[in-house]
Order: structure tokens, then C-alpha cells, then sequence
């Protein structure tokens, strides 16, 4: 999997959770319930604007997370060994965040 390939997805991935963020904004209450009790009740509640900007922060994230990792790695963890690997598991992860966040 080449870099330039594996940022592209990953743009990608940030631009559905930014436009999914978009769309669902003014359909969505003035609170929202972001977390829940045992029985199903919500006990947490967030503004609306946090819970359509949470899958686009997060997706941020992850992408950072993929460039950061391994340049603040000892030695870079010598990833070029396995950097295809890194970078398809760095991907799988974005997108479950992507369907779950969403």
C-alpha cells in the first residue's frame, strides 16, 4: 500500500464524517444523549454541534495518530518492515471509528 494511497483513504474517510456531521446537524435535537445507563436511559447528554463534529474529531485524530506514531517511535520502530501493515490496520481502524462514531 503505497502513503500517498493510504492518506487519500483517510481523507476520504475525514470528508464522510464531516459531510454525515453537515447533514444530520439540523435534524438533531438541541441535546443529545450520548451515553447511557444499563436499562437503556440516557444519563449523559451532549449540544447538538459536539455530537455532529464528534465523528470528524475523531476521525482527526486517528490521523494524526497515524503520522505521529511512528515518527515519536524509538528508532521508528523500524517500520518499513511491516509499514504496510501499520498503515492497512491504521485504515481498518478509521473505518470502524467512521461507522461507529456515525
Amino acid at each position: 500500500m503505497k502513503i500517498a494511497r493510504t492518506w487519500l483513504i483517510a481523507a476520504a474517510f475525514l470528508a464522510v464524517a464531516i459531510a454525515v456531521g453537515i447533514w444530520l446537524y439540523p435534524q438533531m435535537p438541541a441535546r443529545v444523549a450520548t451515553h447511557f445507563d444499563a436499562h437503556g436511559n440516557p444519563d449523559g447528554f451532549s449540544p447538538r454541534w459536539m455530537a455532529a463534529a464528534l465523528p470528524g474529531i475523531v476521525q482527526l485524530g486517528l490521523i494524526g495518530m497515524t503520522w505521529l506514531l511512528p515518527v515519536l517511535s524509538p528508532r521508528k520502530f523500524e517500520i518499513h518492515s511491516f509499514e504496510k501493515v501499520f498503515r492497512g490496520l491504521m485504515l481498518a481502524i478509521q473505518a470502524v471509528l467512521l461507522v461507529v462514531t456515525v
